[in-house]
């Protein structure tokens, strides 16, 4: 198991919902809200593809970070997705795994750049959508964080902080208490 922080929303927030749109299909029989970001093909395994988010699909030009559905489709291995946005390297964490032959999908929050983007990178090939659902305005009080793992299991794992590491695969309902 890993566990990834994303963002910390508080109780009293301003996200504004949107109507769920297309911001990038990659398939060729795909479809986006404004026919942009449309049929690239299938993303390559270690290659980091940014996509312009605000002023799109109904998300305001000054927005600072957005609700996102990430899908990958036709993976080709087994492999992750992070959304991040488009600093120099991509962060550890990952915003989606998947396997071979199965098409998965997950909703995350991410922080837009300065030009209102956000980046995939893809460390296996594979086709993308992505549906935006949701943005922070620039007023807001939600705060997104940079993108850190905070618990792995695995012996050969990593987190932020070197903590809630390398404790084996957890048994069946048992309760694991993290410190977020």
């Amino acid at each position: 198991y890993a566990l990834d922080v994303l963002a910390y929303i508080p109780a009293a927030s301003d996200v504004m919902t949107v109507e769920p749109a297309r911001m990038l299909d990659t398939r060729s029989n795909g479809f986006s809200v404004d026919s942009k970001f449309l049929g690239a093909g299938k993303l390559p395994a270690g290659e980091i593809t940014k996509v312009q988010i605000a002023g799109r699909g109904g998300v305001a030009t000054d927005a600072v970070g957005v609700e996102l559905n990430i899908t990958a489709i036709q993976n080709e291995g087994r492999g992750f997705a992070t959304l991040y946005p488009c600093t120099t390297t991509p962060p550890t964490a990952s915003s989606l795994n998947y396997t071979p032959g199965v098409n998965i999908a997950n909703a995350t929050t991410v922080a837009l750049n300065t030009n209102g983007e956000v980046c995939i990178f893809t460390n296996e090939t594979a086709h993308y959508a992505l549906d935006v659902l949701a943005y922070i305005p620039a007023a807001s009080d939600v705060m997104t964080v940079e993108p850190a793992r905070l618990l792995d299991t695995r012996s050969n794992g990593f987190t932020v902080d070197r903590k809630f590491l390398g404790a084996g695969k957890l048994p069946a309902g048992e309760i694991t208490k993290v410190q977020i």
